[in-house]
């Protein structure tokens, strides 16, 4: 439920299903049962930050994910899997901007972060936005030139070799005046894409004269683009502004970005007063070898600056330790990431401090289930279950898992005890639906499919099962409108294909159902049964080249618990085989 404190504030902002601009969504829709959606923060190339409402801390927030235009695209979806996966390693520290949750919604990844409020006048929190007003003062400037140095510190021992990106708009204030550090996009780039090293990435009017030949980034590149920001910081403009005009603005095209070489390679930079001029000279040597070789030195200079000039240090940063990690929910982000053993680490790590914390045996469970160890989980989130707790969450999963083991009747009880304590949860009403249907009971399974879908009608898995249900009622006019819903949602599921081409079949649209089953075929990501069963489809249709081949890939994948089926694939593949 959105709490009342929450839409009493909200009705002064804006009008519930309004519209937003550039999105599929309205005011106040919902996102994985968690976030309702208050407005647009911003968006860039590939990625889109929403304002939300958390429903389970009842605040405001910073939600993340990658543009809707980009839903069909696989390679974008995991460069930004490598971003969050770059920068939920980093852990906690007091200059990075912090992951608070990743989650996986509809095929997506959604990545919470603190909201940072602007400063009063200003639009945005970033450092490009206070720049905007002319030069920083020179303690605050050396201030936030030494918090950027440790934070990028802390970066490179957790796994970044090089931010790529480092300007003004990345670099974000807080209301304590504190420096964060923000959108690892490229670094997770070099992660996922070794293709990266050889072409060159980033922000044209922030890049070493090297990065615009490619090759491997390093240490030095971030430096250099480090002595620009540093510049503005002191100057209140670009140095090279009167090179290039709005040396700012950001422009994609080929002249922009050959003409921004020539600039970095062969401008001087211009002085500023002061022994910071120095600092800021060496960040921006040409070469490489001529920078200062870690953020360790600059820090040093700086820091011995600030005394000299100011008459007292910066106050040290303490280091981070593990008493300062959140085990519960790094292990939640592990977990959205789909690695499984870090988030059981994670989980263990948390319940070794306190026995009690439920959300770590839930999340424990939740990983357990995902690697088929059913028994396990069932156990974990029976330790997560308070019985004066009134959190739904484990009810939901402990449902969950006793469904996979066949345990239709237990199940069916954990979701109704979910649905008792909290009736707003859209995936616990199709969760219900599920089993209703495993039970053949599918006119019970409809309804409660229809009632999670009125909740949030955004939720890609409750329309396809509601398209099987109808599927199994003999609807297939009905069944292909759900099933279309839920791809248009999240057209990367592979499930829903497979029963639309299905409903196509069914009502002999044969050329439209072969279309869809040679898209599914070039897929790298079908799993064994949906392999088997678009198998079946092809063999249906007579596609027996097409029919061979899914069968043999299902073989390859020895599914420990499809015996059966693997036995009937190579049956049909011999029967197969013998046909003219």
């Amino acid at each position: 439920m959105l709490s009342e404190r929450f839409l009493d504030l909200f009705g002064k902002i804006a009008k519930p299903g309004t519209p937003i601009s550039g999105t599929p969504y309205k005011v106040l829709d919902i996102i994985g049962d968690r976030y309702a959606i208050s407005g647009l923060l911003g968006q860039g190339g590939m990625g889109i930050v929403y304002l939300v409402y958390n429903k389970q801390t009842d605040g405001l927030t910073a939600l993340k994910s990658f543009r809707d235009s980009f839903l069909e695209k696989d390679h974008i979806r995991s460069l930004f899997r490598a971003e969050v996966e770059a920068w939920v390693n980093l852990t906690v520290h007091p200059n990075v901007l912090q992951v608070l949750w990743v989650q996986e919604i509809n095929g997506r990844l959604y990545v919470e972060m603190p909201l940072i409020p602007p400063p009063v006048g200003l639009e945005r929190a970033s450092l490009d936005a206070i720049i905007k007003r002319g030069p920083v003062d020179f303690t605050q400037a050396l201030t936030w030139a030494i918090q950027f140095c440790r934070g990028m510190q802390h970066a490179y021992r957790h796994g970044i070799h090089c931010h790529l990106d480092i300007k003004p708009a990345n670099l974000l204030i807080d209301e304590s005046d504190s420096l964060l550090i923000s959108d690892f996009g490229l670094a997770g780039l070099i992660r996922a894409d070794d293709d990266v090293l050889m072409r060159p990435v980033g922000t044209p009017a922030y890049m070493p004269p090297e990065q615009f030949e490619g090759g491997v980034p390093g240490t030095m590149n971030d430096i250099y683009s480090f002595g620009l920001v540093l510049f503005e910081m002191i100057a209140g403009k670009h140095p090279f502004a009167r090179s290039f005009g709005d040396a700012t603005k950001p422009s994609a095209g080929t002249d922009t970005f050959n003409r921004w070489q020539v600039i970095h390679t062969s401008s001087s930079v211009p002085h500023v007063s002061g022994s910071i001029d120095g600092i800021i000279q060496k960040c921006l040597a040409k070469e490489p070898g001529e920078r200062y070789m870690t953020f360790a030195q600059v820090a040093e200079e700086l820091s011995w600056l600030r005394l000299t000039k100011v008459g007292k240090p910066e106050t040290p940063m303490p280091p981070s330790t593990d008493e300062d990690e959140n085990w519960t929910a790094r292990g939640g982000h592990y977990e959205a990431l789909g690695n499984y053993d870090k988030a059981i680490s994670c989980y263990e790590e948390a319940l070794s401090r306190d026995q009690d914390n439920w959300p770590a045996w839930n999340g424990r469970g939740i990983c357990l289930y995902r690697l088929g160890r059913h028994l396990e989980a069932i156990e974990c989130f029976k330790s997560a279950i308070n019985p004066d707790s009134s959190e739904e969450e484990p009810w939901n999963n402990l449902g969950l898992a006793y469904n996979a083991l066949g345990r239709g009747p237990e199940a069916i009880r954990c979701f109704q005890e979910s649905i008792k304590i909290d009736r707003t949860n859209s995936s616990t009403w199709v969760n219900l639906g599920t089993s209703l249907q495993d039970s053949l009971r599918y006119q019970d399974a409809l309804d409660c499919y229809d009632k999670g879908l009125q909740l949030d009608p955004n939720y890609a898995i409750g329309w396809l099962n509601r398209g099987n249900c109808l599927l199994e009622l003999q609807r297939p006019e009905d069944a292909t409108t759900s099933l279309r819903k839920a791809l248009k949602i999240d057209p990367a599921l592979e499930n829903a294909k497979l029963s639309l081409a299905k409903c196509l079949m069914i009502k002999k649209d044969f050329q439209e159902a072969l279309d869809l089953l040679h898209k599914l075929a070039q897929s790298s990501t079908l799993q064994a049964e949906e392999l088997y069963n678009l198998g079946f489809l092809y063999e249906y249709l007579r596609s027996i080249p097409q029919a061979i081949e899914c069968y043999t890939r299902f073989i390859q994948c020895d599914p420990p618990h499809l015996k059966i089926q693997v036995d009937q694939a190579r049956q049909a593949i011999e029967k197969l085989k013998k046909q003219p």
